[in-house]
């Protein structure tokens, strides 16, 4: 890689790509040969983002903390061990420099060389030890202040990153590694450049699942939970962000899918949910696949319900409709979603119809408790409907109210008095004043009990205050 020009003299042979950036000429090319699958790179967006990220290791290679300095000395005859070698001004290898990785192919040698380097004829570098791995330039780096020459017929190996320009005199082969100059030109003399292969062996991947029917809502898959077919799962395979061909999967009628070979990356997985449905376990999930990774990602779907009911006249108080008691319009019905029996903001609510039934779509998953808003001079005589756990696509009816008017349940004719014949507008108001204790010292609607117990005090003689100060000591006000 030049950054001006790239000339050639003889039959040079590339193992890898050529390129210059900024500048465009290449000229020597043929006679020499970029093998396949490298191409020529002349000025073009990918000569030009490889010059960026030349200029990227160049400088973070010149900031690695030093580990030895062995500025005018010959790099000649020695055996290195990993680490980064620094020389303040130029660089001289005369004879065999030899690279010990000590068992890690891996190791690092990085060289920070202030001015030049220069090789001798029939100097070499070689790299020894590596573990039983084949060994290449990968980690192998010259990081040169100015420009590098290698002499004539010189084998040498390592990635040359050079400020201004590089030249191979005659025969001098980089038999695994690159020239790449930042400012200047690459000059090569019948040589031969290999390209190390950096990219590490990877295997296949594998992400896998299942889609169940999460019947509870729990975000667990249960023993009676079966899996769900047809239903279809996502994965931006190639993270451009559009579903596109060979990116999804329907699951079989077990509810499994799959997708393999996959390469190593980050994916996004998530389920295309069904009309009705919403997932009790997180998606999209983020899936980090490393190389022969299988990774399993399951989905609970949950079929959303409905809810209905009817709030009646309990006309004669016995807790049961029958056939006579009509519907009651215009009332309030909430879910309880936090169990206070009050209906808060926040909370789904809705009103009866004109024959009391009310209904409440899309419900679920979780606890479900239906209550009514009470009013005054009624008192609810149904218990509340029992609280429940929502099941997956399984609808709900028969959570009924009915109401008596409070007057009506303490009238003469239900209560054992003694001798007072009582009026309806008497009544009424005796009525009321136990509610509104109720409503507010309690904060609530009186049950049947409290409003007869209450009522029939007043009935009997006592005064207002006195019931007030009995229901006090009762409740421990």
């Amino acid at each position: 890689m030049g950054g001006q020009t790239v000339t050639n003299t003889g039959t040079s042979v590339i193992q890898g790509d050529l390129g210059v950036g900024p500048g465009i000429a290449i000229t020597g090319f043929p006679p020499g040969i970029v093998l396949p699958p490298g191409t020529i790179h002349a000025g073009d967006a990918v000569a030009l983002q490889a010059q960026s990220d030349i200029t990227v290791a160049y400088n973070d290679l010149a900031g690695r903390p030093r580990d030895f300095d062995l500025t005018g000395q010959d790099l000649g005859g020695r055996t290195l061990t990993p680490g980064v070698y620094y020389f303040s001004s130029s660089a001289q290898l005369t004879g065999t420099l030899t690279l010990d990785f000590q068992g890690n192919s891996d190791a690092l040698f990085v060289f920070q060389v202030g001015s030049t380097l220069t090789t001798a004829s029939n100097s070499s570098v070689v790299m020894i030890n590596g573990g039983g791995e084949d060994l290449e330039g990968c980690e192998v780096y010259w990081q040169i202040g100015s420009s590098a020459t290698l002499g004539t017929t010189t084998s040498f190996v390592g990635n040359i990153v050079a400020l201004t320009s590089i030249s191979l005199n005659n025969g001098a082969n980089i038999v695994s590694g690159r020239a790449l100059a930042r400012n200047g030109a690459v000059t090569l003399d019948t040589n031969s450049i290999t390209a190390p292969d950096c990219m590490p062996d990877v295997s296949a991947g594998i992400i896998s699942g299942l889609i169940f029917n999460d019947l509870n809502g729990n975000g667990s898959r249960d023993s009676n939970e079966l899996g769900l077919q047809g239903e279809t799962v996502y994965v931006d395979i190639n993270g451009n962000g559009v579903q596109e061909s060979g990116e999804t999967r329907v699951t079989d009628a077990t509810g499994s899918y799959t997708f393999a070979g996959l390469v190593p990356g980050t994916y996004t997985v998530r389920q295309l949910l069904p009309v009705g449905a919403v997932n009790t376990t997180p998606s999209p999930v983020i899936v980090d696949l490393t190389s022969g990774e299988s990774e399993t990602v399951n989905f609970g779907d949950f079929f959303l319900i409905s809810i209905g009911g009817t709030k009646f006249q309990d006309a004669n108080g016995n807790g049961v409709r029958e056939g006579t008691e009509l519907g009651l319009q215009g009332w309030t019905i909430f879910l309880d979603t936090n169990g206070n029996d009050v209906a808060d903001i926040g909370e789904r609510s809705t009103t009866t119809d004109v024959q009391g039934n009310f209904s409440f779509a899309n419900v679920g998953p979780g606890t479900i408790r239906v209550r009514e808003v009470r009013r005054l001079g009624w008192v609810q005589m149904t218990n509340n409907p029992a609280t429940f756990i929502a099941t997956s696509g399984v609808n709900v009816t028969g959570r009924d109210f009915g109401n008596a008017l409070a007057a009506s349940l303490i009238s003469p004719s239900k209560l054992s008095l003694i001798g007072r014949n009582m009026t309806p507008g008497v009544l009424d108001q005796q009525a009321r004043f136990v509610e509104n204790l109720y409503f507010n010292l309690l904060g609530r609607a009186p049950d049947l009990e409290g409003l007869r117990r209450y009522a029939r005090l007043l009935q009997a003689g006592f005064t207002q205050s006195q019931v007030r100060a009995a229901f006090m000591a009762d409740y421990r006000l």
